[in-house]
C-alpha cells in the first residue's frame, strides 16, 4: 500500500490475501478515499458478474489465470528468449 493509494495491494483484498492487520488498514483506507473505494466496488462487481455468468466460464481456472502471484511463478520458468 502507497501513503496515497492501496494500488495493487487492492487485489489482494479482494482476494483474502492480507493479513488481518493488513485488511483493516486497507478497509480503513477505503472509507477514506474515493478513488481507491471505487476502484475496490468496480472490481468487487466486475468479480460477482464473472461468478455469476451464465456463460459456463469455470471461475476455478479463471482465477488461476488471474492470480498475479501465480503467474509470476510460472514467468520465473519461461526463457525470455525463443530456442
Amino acid at each position: 500500500m502507497t501513503d496515497k493509494h492501496l494500488g495493487e495491494r487492492i487485489h489482494e483484498l479482494l482476494d483474502g490475501r492480507l493479513s488481518r492487520e493488513d485488511s483493516a488498514a486497507a478497509m480503513a483506507h477505503l472509507a477514506e478515499c474515493e478513488d481507491c473505494n471505487s476502484r475496490f466496488q468496480q472490481l468487487r462487481a466486475d468479480r460477482e458478474a464473472l461468478n455469476s455468468s451464465s456463460a459456463g466460464i469455470d471461475m476455478g481456472f479463471a482465477q488461476l489465470l488471474l492470480d498475479r502471484e501465480r503467474m509470476v511463478e510460472i514467468a520465473k520458468g519461461e526463457s525470455k528468449h525463443d530456442p
